[in-house]
């Protein structure tokens, strides 16, 4: 039987019993559509936390750490850091030895205000933490601006949006130190353009043993502004590690000694895939390491658990319309005896009917497959606009598009093949049956 004759006589059959087939059809249409809808949910959840992970932390950027313990990595949030061995110190000649590892693009120290800086703008005053890097090496960290360079040489800063904007309230809890500004009328965030080039008043304060106040008046010129990302970039303001310095030997009266090594130590690598990597070598050499990367594992490990639970229950509504492509093919079986008898009489083998039942039910998970596929996107379209609709009305809907349900190319062409093979599977006793069929008894059969 020729591939023309399998289709055609295919065809034929499946026409001649529509209402059954169409019936049928629908549980795998439902089946698929479940599978697809709760995949892509889990897909969309994924997406969504992983979006927020990158506002929240450069998933290539390394922190690293003299010793173990706690440090902060975002406003109000610690984490635990991994490896790390007491007395091991986060000195220059660690730091080279960062900077020949395999994938490292740039090292920096990192270094915090350790007392109270306030930044006059439009008659507002703002408390914004602050973080000290070398200025050759922010142009490498891979910072999205929005206006301006990563330029952080010596008076210079790279700010976030809302560093210098109390259009909510508290504003600038920055990665170096926290703080809140509260104008008498909301003011609201300055554009990028208008910020860069803008020299600010920065006032240091500290106070002596008496408790009387002492101020140091700087001026801050805006090299750059980040792009709004909803994360902790939003409130970040970078400067020069040497003024960083220069400031706290004016908050203590003491200078830091190099000799006693770096609190912190920042380290870019060159793609995501080779965190893990060069972080084990870090930890190797006894230091303690934190990656936005280790989070987003252990996220991604958890969402592929739901993946599976989800797609297993809408595969049991698959399972169960598998049943009724065994019942409708099983059916057929009694209807065309006769026929089957007919077939084998003129010559068709075991092989031929086989092929016959087999291409029936497949087609059956076909056009159920292809149908809920169909049905779950117009479905996850119509979700997503009542939830952009009820976001909207809440005065939710200024921020990125909403995207709860995201099915890939991957997943539907998964799913199809997924119901082709239970429909193939469900098909394969009432096939076989069919096949074993005896020519004579078949042509007696009424």
């Amino acid at each position: 039987m020729s591939q023309r004759d399998l289709f055609g006589l295919m065809w034929a059959n499946l026409k001649r019993m529509r209402a059954r087939v169409t019936l049928t059809a629908l549980g795998v249409v439902i089946g698929t559509a479940a599978v697809v809808l709760l995949i892509s949910l889990a897909i969309g959840l994924q997406t969504s936390a992983e979006a927020q992970l990158g506002g929240f932390g450069d998933l290539t950027t390394i922190e690293v750490f003299a010793g173990g313990g706690m440090m902060s990595i975002g406003p109000g949030m610690a984490a635990s850091s991994s490896g790390g061995t007491d007395g091991v110190k986060l000195d220059r000649a660690a730091i080279e030895a960062f900077r020949k590892m395999a994938h490292v693009v740039a090292v920096s120290p990192k270094g915090n205000l350790s007392g109270q800086m306030q930044i006059e703008f439009n008659r507002e005053t703002y408390f914004p933490g602050a973080t000290g890097l070398e200025p050759d090496v922010a142009p490498k960290l891979g910072w999205r601006l929005a206006a301006g360079r990563a330029s952080i040489g010596r008076g210079q800063i790279v700010i976030g949006q809302k560093v210098l904007a109390n259009d909510f309230g508290p504003v600038s809890f920055g990665p170096g130190g926290g703080g809140s500004a509260y104008g008498p009328t909301p003011a609201p965030t300055p554009r990028p353009e208008d910020l860069v080039g803008k020299a600010l008043n920065a006032e240091l304060v500290k106070y002596d043993d008496e408790g009387t106040e002492i101020t140091r008046r700087e001026r801050l010129r805006v090299a750059g502004v980040f792009e709004s990302s909803g994360g902790q970039e939003d409130y970040s303001l970078y400067m020069g590690l040497d003024d960083v310095d220069t400031f706290n030997r004016w908050f203590s009266t003491e200078r830091r000694n190099a000799r006693d090594g770096y609190d912190n130590v920042v380290v870019k690598v060159d793609e995501r895939t080779e965190v893990r990597d060069v972080q084990k070598g870090i930890e190797d050499l006894g230091f303690s390491t934190f990656s936005a990367a280790q989070i987003l594992e252990s996220i991604n490990r958890t969402f592929i658990i739901m993946q599976v639970v989800l797609g297993g229950i809408g595969a049991i509504a698959l399972l169960v319309a598998a049943f009724g492509i065994a019942n409708t093919m099983t059916m057929a079986i009694y209807e065309r005896t006769r026929e089957i008898g007919v077939m084998k009489a003129i010559g068709a083998t075991n092989r031929d009917v086989l092929k016959v039942f087999l291409a029936e039910a497949g087609a059956i998970g076909a056009i159920g497959g292809v149908a809920g596929v169909t049905l779950a996107l117009i479905l996850a379209q119509v979700i997503e606009l009542f939830l952009r609709a009820m976001m909207a009305a809440n005065a939710q809907g200024s921020g990125e598009p909403l995207n709860l349900l995201i099915t890939p190319v991957w997943l539907a062409l998964f799913a199809i093949v997924f119901a082709i093979l239970v429909g193939l599977m469900s098909g394969i006793y009432p096939a076989l049956r069919a096949a074993n069929l005896r020519p004579v008894q078949a042509l007696r059969s009424d």
